[in-house]
């Protein structure tokens, strides 16, 4: 079916048409498009390989999106070499809570791996290619997000369900990134179109991610940014830098989503008499009065944000202190719960081990969870390690409930310690038998920043 791929699934758009003219790999697509475009309508037909942009038109045929907002760089054009045209397809994840930017959150968003040739290191959505075996975008979302997750370890099928009715075709991006040859950096950009859908999923929802047991090769991690850090991260981690940070795609769709919240809460805090030099009404209002579709115009809004930024992170340490008096009395020597020391077998000065084989129905997630904290700041060290043996991976019942449960004494020790700012957690799983290993369990390490 595709005579120029090697790769069986590959899927190249063949024929792009741009307010009905035809566009060739090599030529740039804003030529069709007038610099005050901002909303475009598409048709999408996988069969005939062919996508169709339009600024007015309305589709009768194939699959029809409207008012898709569009993202892209006029400045920047793809390379006269370029032969195809590939379209991604992603997921931009958050919370539903929109009433301000503390209570938002994004994500779960992907690490990609450092040892990858595009984007390596870089923060990015859950995505990837459209595939020949692909019906629709929507599909390629799901099984992308299915597959970068390691969903199917513990798939809530009620979550596919939920996104599969409320996500949304967002924004069109026209992407024009460098080609890698190797160690060096080619002068050379294809032309690729990405496809962003958007989902606010609630709480209850983003609540039964795991975000340390994803398999897949192309992913180092998986995160999700709450509150102010959001901003912290686009500005700590410069999308900018070829290694690190947020692809800038994805840099622009996450500030996009912010301006509405931005907007809304700057209002409120100026009528609610908060000073309008306040670096949070300052950060806020550099939002929305700021149009987001290029690179060049993301390098000026962070660099507005990054002093009134540094400000608001720096008071921000001392308005949070309240907010984790579930700790304070733990600064006292305090009595455990019993629920961790029901699991133990050996202690160490060091790690503390103890046996999976002992969860049972009664565990309360919670007070093991609680046991742990309280015995790292108890003990007043630098790092504490809790090491979880007796998991064999053979995927029987038994082992898959322990699991489970396993995961969800890590969500609740992670709820526990979210808003100290010198602690941070990390588990990492236990394997042995050389190439044909089996995992053996987990070690949480819990240590002061």
């Amino acid at each position: 079916m595709q005579s120029q791929s090697t790769t069986p699934t590959r899927f190249w758009i063949e024929n792009l048409i741009i307010n009905k003219q035809s566009v060739a790999p090599n030529e740039n697509p804003n030529k069709h498009l007038t610099d005050s475009s901002t909303t475009v309508n598409i048709s999408f037909n996988p069969f005939k390989n062919s996508l169709v942009i339009d600024s007015d038109m309305i589709f009768k045929s194939a699959i029809n999106y409207k008012d898709v907002k569009l993202i892209r760089d006029t400045k920047t054009a793809p390379s006269e070499y370029n032969k195809n045209i590939e379209l991604a397809c992603l997921l931009c994840v958050t919370n539903d809570q929109f009433d301000n930017i503390e209570n938002f959150s994004i994500g779960p968003v992907i690490e990609r791996s450092k040892k990858l040739n595009s984007f390596p290191g870089k923060l990015s959505f859950v995505g990837g290619l459209f595939e020949l075996n692909d019906l629709t975008p929507e599909h390629t979302v799901i099984r992308e997000f299915i597959e970068e997750l390691d969903l199917k370890t513990y798939l809530d099928f009620d979550i596919i369900k939920h996104i599969k009715k409320k996500m949304k075709l967002t924004h069109l991006i026209f992407s024009h990134p460098l080609i890698k040859q190797g160690c060096l950096i080619n002068d050379t950009r294809r032309f690729n179109i990405t496809f962003v859908y958007s989902i606010a999923l609630p709480n209850f929802y983003l609540n039964t991610f795991k975000y340390d047991i994803f398999q897949k090769s192309e992913v180092d991690s998986v995160i999700t940014f709450k509150g102010i850090d959001i901003l912290k991260s686009l500005i700590s981690n410069p999308p900018f830098e070829i290694d690190k940070g947020w692809t800038i795609n994805c840099s622009m769709i996450v500030l996009d989503q912010l301006k509405e919240i931005a907007k809304n809460q700057s209002d409120t805090l100026i009528k609610n008499g908060i000073h309008p030099d306040d670096p949070l009404v300052n950060v806020l209002s550099l939002l929305p009065t700021t149009e987001i579709l290029s690179e060049s115009d993301l390098q000026m809004v962070l660099r507005l944000c990054i002093q009134q930024l540094y400000i608001l992170l720096s008071q921000r340490k001392q308005v949070e202190k309240p907010k984790v008096e579930i700790l304070n009395p733990l600064k006292k020597k305090r009595q455990l719960t019993g629920a961790l020391g029901k699991l133990s077998y050996i202690s160490r000065t060091l790690a503390m081990e103890y046996t999976l084989t002992e969860i049972s129905i009664p565990t309360d997630v919670s007070a093991v969870a609680m046991d742990m904290l309280i015995i790292f700041l108890n003990e007043d060290v630098f790092i504490k390690e809790f090491v979880f043996y007796g998991y064999e991976s053979n995927r029987n019942f038994d082992n898959l409930f322990r699991e489970r449960k396993f995961h969800e004494i890590t969500d609740a020790l992670r709820q526990f310690i979210i808003f100290q700012n010198n602690i941070e957690m990390n588990v990492i799983p236990i394997a042995e038998g050389g190439i044909a290993s089996k995992q053996r369990g987990w070690i949480i390490s819990l240590q002061k920043k």
